[in-house]
């Protein structure tokens, strides 16, 4: 079975920024900086970033991303904030000798290790292909799983990131496809650290105009 799942992030940012981070061969040491929650480290195995480069994806087991959790106990009424980056929590409540409740959401339910390749990075097109080539979804019935990132311009300081999945899987194992999700954490991430950038750059310009003046 072939299918695809897409996500879109409306960015602040022009879409030639954007790109130069997405296309940028320091970005697997940069996106475990701006996503610490997510990925425990990302291993380059062959390549210095560019096409061919293939690396290994380590992610935490848990992350917490936007979820209001409220419960009840006895006289206590808590309200939780903690949220999950796929939308598909997975709950483990420890209960204490304080009658307290601590829930622990486990986010990437799917594959936490496996290796990938860079097969394109078109800046014409502003697009970049990712594959999987060993382990993660190809252990789990998957034949193929394939991002694809494309920064499409929508104004002179503004863009717009898709992240589309492709995948084919057995019919026997369709049932795994619930865990594919594309969020736009990362689009989100790369957009604020290309707007704090900006910001400054500018205050440093600043200062040095009136330092001049």
């Amino acid at each position: 079975m072939r299918g695809h799942v897409q996500s879109e992030y409306e960015a602040a940012a022009s879409a030639d920024e954007i790109w130069a981070v997405y296309s940028s061969p320091d970005l697997p040491r940069l996106i475990v900086e701006l996503m610490p929650a997510r990925y425990e480290r990302i291993d380059v195995l062959k390549g210095d970033g560019t096409v061919g480069t293939v690396i290994r994806n380590f992610l935490n087991p848990g992350d917490m991303d936007f979820y209001f959790l409220t419960f009840h106990l006895g006289i206590y009424h808590t309200t939780i904030l903690m949220h999950n980056l796929f939308m598909q929590p997975c709950f483990l409540s420890i209960v204490t000798s304080d009658n307290l409740i601590y829930i622990l959401i486990s986010a990437n339910s799917g594959p936490l290790t496996w290796n990938e390749k860079f097969i394109k990075i078109d800046d014409k097109t502003r697009t970049k292909v990712v594959q999987h080539i060993e382990g993660g979804y190809l252990d789990m019935g998957f034949s193929f799983y394939e991002n694809i990132f494309t920064i499409i311009k929508t104004g002179k300081d503004s863009c717009l990131i898709t992240a589309r999945t492709v995948f084919d899987v057995a019919e026997e194992y369709e049932s795994n496809t619930s865990l594919i999700s594309v969020s736009w954490a990362m689009a989100r991430a790369i957009s604020n650290y290309v707007i704090q950038n900006r910001a400054n750059k500018d205050e440093k310009q600043t200062k040095s105009f009136l330092r001049c003046c």
